[in-house]
């Protein structure tokens, strides 16, 4: 596993476990997207039209404001992404905030890879600045820098009903959300502001967590881990109608840096075309003082 296991050992950690599949949203979860905004209960039959119905009941509407943190690209070399998070619950179109709450977060990976992952995640400024501490890399907040910020509209909803296989101590709530992520990109010089816009969407297992440190939760969970991977794989499986299998997903930071490196492209071949254009204005200027002279003679 990942050394950062060591970086909670020192005390007692009370956090979220989640297991969590990135997926490209269907057009079926985004008609659900807008229909729930009416019908906040939508009951969807397995792929085959057999076997029992689940309810995807809405959950409130979030506008989530991130803001990445890192030290010299330590963190995200040991696997553990710090961020400050304001998150808004907001009217049904998602454009008044109802009431907002704001945290310190680290996200410590503990398994799997881009599309099936696995974290324990921290919450308070107390929290992560013990764990970039016990890291390694830094003594506090103040010690790191602002690498990326994002604003993702959120819409979820709890998933109830389903009788898949069981995680093992049962206490483990499955969601779906969708993400509609936006941010301003800026070329390498902070030339041509753009939005960013990229939509991802996540099916989520989340349980929590009481151990006196990581390493204790990685040998004494396993098993629960597999069971939620399980359950998982099985309800994509059964109701495939839900994602679009046929396309990788893209998650929001990687999508960021992506649209972040395409427009620094796009504004290097434009700087070289100018440039190439002045150098022809320039050449044809000299030319024609040449032919100038010549007629004049």
């Amino acid at each position: 596993m990942f050394s950062t296991s060591r970086a909670l050992r020192s005390r007692s950690i009370v956090s979220k476990f989640e297991v969590e599949r990135k997926f490209v949203p269907s057009l079926l979860l985004k008609k659900y997207a807008c229909e729930t905004v009416t019908t906040p209960h939508i009951d969807v039959t397995s792929a085959t039209g057999h076997g029992s119905k689940v309810s995807l009941t809405r959950l409130p509407r979030k506008r989530i404001t991130d803001k990445y943190f890192d030290h010299k690209g330590l963190l995200e070399r040991k696997g553990i992404w710090v961020r400050w998070r304001k998150e808004e619950v907001t009217t049904t179109d998602g454009i008044h905030a109802i009431s907002s709450h704001t945290s310190w977060e680290a996200k410590v990976k503990q398994g799997g890879n881009f599309l099936d992952s696995q974290f324990v995640e921290a919450e308070g400024r107390d929290a992560v600045e013990d764990l970039i501490t016990g890291a390694g890399v830094c003594r506090s907040i103040y010690d790191l820098s602002f690498q990326l910020g994002v604003i993702a509209d959120r819409i979820g909803w709890a998933v109830n009903g389903y009788d898949g296989e069981e995680v093992v101590d049962g206490s483990a709530t499955m969601s779906l959300v969708l993400d509609t992520v936006s941010a301003a990109l800026k070329g390498r010089n902070g030339e041509c502001p753009i939005p960013m816009h990229h939509e991802v969407a996540e099916l989520e297992l989340e349980t929590i967590v009481a151990t006196n440190h990581l390493s204790e939760y990685e040998r004494n969970h396993a098993p629960q881990t597999e069971a939620m991977h399980a359950k998982l794989t099985a309800f994509v499986s059964t109701y495939s109608t839900l994602f679009e299998t046929a396309s990788l997903p893209v998650g929001k930071i990687t999508a960021y840096k992506q649209q972040k490196q395409e427009l620094a492209a796009r504004s290097k071949r434009a700087n070289a075309i100018n440039r190439l254009a002045n150098m022809s204005e320039v050449r044809y200027e000299r030319l024609a003082r040449e032919l100038k002279t010549v007629s004049g003679q």
